[in-house]
């Protein structure tokens, strides 16, 4: 048997392995009155969930020390596990009580730590991951420890040394390394611990579409060129001087190595096709490192040849086919899933960054999708494609409107030729009907009279018979084939104006 929904499980602490069931689908079970799930490609991960007050864990849920578990009953999988860092209770206006809770993942355990400064020998990416892991093992208990999983990001520098400063753990992760390398942080969970991989990238790439009629409830495509530069000015390190003596403090600023002395007297770099089609966006751009202006200027223009003009983002609410058709595959944060909603763009193959699920309604859930970095010439081949998506769907509602149109004016006219033959039969039968009624008075009357006292009035009561039987015969006809024209026009029109 299949079974969907959530099963979601309260523990009181890290050593209980049992558990209450707080939540689940059968109808006799224990429910959250809300529950919504967020997951993060790039943050900690967080479930937020509310309780009535008859709920048997109503004042049972312990903030910090409470853990969390989220079971996928189709597929098995956990999708949540944390602490709860937040409860809140309150009354609404017709007098019920409720508590909500919030809770983050187990990776907000990288929060109760922090890092000292170290300067430390640059011995390669997984080195400088496994220190800043083990540092902050060392200060928290037994079950807030990570062990160090796959390493795959590679080492973009080759400086001697490398630097840690005073946040947090997961500051120092996201500031020292994923600010400055890249790749994403994964969280495992395994028998024997927790595990934390440093990816360069995650995810697989799906075919199973995000598509306009298909599984796209409501969509929404955001475009950011806040950060596009179509001059570039590259500035290098700080001039050496012979004599510094100068001020120190926060407002000081030194005169820094630029390319004016090998780009002809300018300090900055032109793309002119995006200066055409933008006009100026003049930026600098820090390579504090660089002391050559060759060098600099070099650095420059691969920037400005590899420059990404703009950033595309999605936020969809989608319908999660995969529950009950094979043929699609689940949303998971860090798929990549093509997306094609014409009227808003051209097909995009995209990931998913973050995925929202109620955990009362499983079937549906919203996603964001993106982003994705585009050139400029990704960015007019998009535009071109969206422009002529839009012209297709502008077609096809004109054509489909232009369809309706002719629908309409043919059950019109059946419709009118329908009733002018229903209105004639009507009065043929009426007519038929009342020369019947004429028929039986003329042949009750002959009958009453001699035959031969009264031999010349049943003459003339006979012709009137014969005539009203002539004229009955002539609208029985007419009956009979009016109601052929009737059967006629429905079969040659009316399956037509329905659609059949």
């Amino acid at each position: 048997m299949i079974e969907l929904g959530y099963r979601i499980i309260y523990y009181k602490n890290h050593e209980d392995k049992t558990g209450s069931l707080l939540h689940e689908t059968q109808l006799d079970g224990d429910k959250v009155s809300a529950g919504r799930l967020e997951q993060s490609l790039s943050d900690i991960g967080t479930f937020e969930f509310e309780l009535m007050y008859d709920h048997p864990l109503y004042n049972k849920i312990d903030p910090i020390t409470g853990l969390v578990k989220i079971v996928n009953k189709y597929d098995k999988e956990v999708e949540f596990y944390g602490r709860v860092i937040k409860p809140d209770a309150g009354m609404d206006s017709s007098g019920l009580f409720s508590k909500t809770f919030v809770c983050e993942s187990v990776l907000g355990y990288l929060q109760d730590s922090t890092q000292t400064f170290q300067r430390v020998p640059n011995n390669g990416v997984e080195d400088y991951f496994r220190r800043i892991i083990d540092f902050h093992n060392s200060q928290v208990e037994p079950h807030k420890r990570f062990k160090v999983g796959r390493v795959t990001v590679l080492n973009q520098s080759d400086i001697p040394y490398r630097y840690i400063g005073y946040d947090t753990t997961f500051e120092t992760i996201k500031t020292y390394l994923i600010g400055r390398m890249g790749g994403y942080i994964q969280l495992r969970l395994e028998e024997d611990g927790m595990y934390l991989d440093y990816l360069q990238s995650v995810g697989e790439e799906m075919d199973s579409p995000i598509q306009l009629g298909t599984n796209i409830e409501t969509a929404r495509r955001e475009l950011d060129l806040s950060n596009l530069i179509t001059r570039l000015v590259p500035l290098g390190a700080d001039l050496d001087k012979d004599n510094r003596d100068e001020e120190t403090g926060q407002y000081v600023v030194r005169e820094r190595v630029t390319i004016n002395s090998v780009n002809g007297g300018k300090s900055y770099i032109e793309d002119a096709e995006l200066v055409k089609q933008f006009g100026i966006l003049q930026r600098p751009m820090d390579w504090t490192e660089i002391k050559d202006a060759g060098i600099l200027l070099q650095r420059g223009q691969q920037y400005m040849q590899s420059q990404k003009i703009a950033i595309s983002a999605w936020s969809v609410s989608v319908v999660e086919l995969y529950l009950i058709d094979q043929s699609f595959e689940k949303f998971k944060v860090g798929n990549t899933h093509p997306i094609d909603n014409a009227p808003l763009s051209g097909v995009e193959r995209l990931q998913i960054i973050k995925k929202v699920i109620d955990v009362t309604q499983p079937e549906s859930v919203d996603l964001t999708v993106g982003a994705d970095s585009m050139t400029l010439s990704k960015f007019q081949l998009q535009q071109q494609e969206a422009a002529k998506s839009m012209e297709k769907v502008l077609a096809d509602q004109h054509a489909a409107q232009q369809a309706a149109n002719e629908k309409l004016e043919a059950q019109t006219n059946y419709n009118n030729q329908l009733s002018l033959l229903q209105s004639a039969l009507s009065q043929y039968q009426a007519n038929s009907e009342s020369l019947a009624q004429e028929i039986r008075v003329l042949t009750e009357q002959i009958a009453q009279l001699d035959p031969e006292s009264d031999a010349d009035l049943i003459a003339s009561l006979t012709m009137q018979k014969q005539v009203a039987e002539s004229k009955k015969q002539v609208f029985d006809n007419k009956i009979v084939e009016t109601e052929e024209a009737i059967e006629k026009l429905k079969e040659t029109q009316g399956g037509n104006v329905n659609g059949v």
